[in-house]
């Protein structure tokens, strides 16, 4: 991300529609464990889609937000499938299963399978709780897929499993931008 836009982004976590889960997020913070923040210029509070990955990269370590303007192999591929979806910006945001900093700005940390199970309820619910609109949850990759069992049930959405972002084959990039556009579908349909 440049850093114009980090700033950019800075001057933003306090508008209304992301406030409060910045505030979630802040709180959460200690001196072990860090957090990047949503992308302000997401849907935030009215967001009625949620993609769900894995955890931060070196990327969003670096510039402190989860964003489709991080400068790494994710974040430019899961914009173009929103965009080609048909998502706004509003319409979405963009989180972590496990959402806390495990990699560093050089190394790229992969969470435990207790991780996951953790974050569950430390994070990932109390997250959910603050999305009064969401229709629809994609988990993102394996990790991510393996949170869905301790968030069960889930009533009140729809649940995507699709391959990761950065997946690494075209077969998997062509199922992940289908499961994009149905999300959007389901989306749509739920509104």
């Amino acid at each position: 991300m440049l850093e114009a836009d980090r700033q950019r982004k800075l001057k933003l976590v306090r508008a209304a529609h992301v406030k409060p889960l910045v505030d979630l997020i802040r709180g959460w913070e200690r001196p072990d464990r860090t957090f990047p923040l949503i992308d302000p210029e997401d849907g935030g509070v009215g967001a009625k889609v949620l993609f769900l990955q894995h955890t931060p990269g070196p990327t969003a370590v670096r510039s402190g937000f989860i964003s489709r303007e991080n400068r790494d192999k994710t974040a430019p591929r899961a914009d173009q499938y929103l965009r080609e979806a048909g998502f706004a910006r509003s319409d979405y945001i963009r989180w972590n299963v496990v959402p806390y900093c495990i990699s560093t700005p050089e190394i790229d940390g992969k969470a435990t399978s207790s991780q996951v199970r953790e974050a569950a309820d430390l994070y990932t619910k109390p997250f959910l709780k603050l999305l009064p609109n969401l229709k629809v949850i994609v988990f993102c990759g394996g990790k991510a897929r393996e949170q869905i069992r301790w968030l069960a049930p889930l009533p009140r959405v729809e649940v995507i499993e699709t391959y990761h972002c950065g997946a690494r084959s075209p077969r998997e990039w062509e199922v992940t931008r289908q499961d994009f556009k149905r999300a959007y579908e389901l989306m749509a349909a739920r509104s």
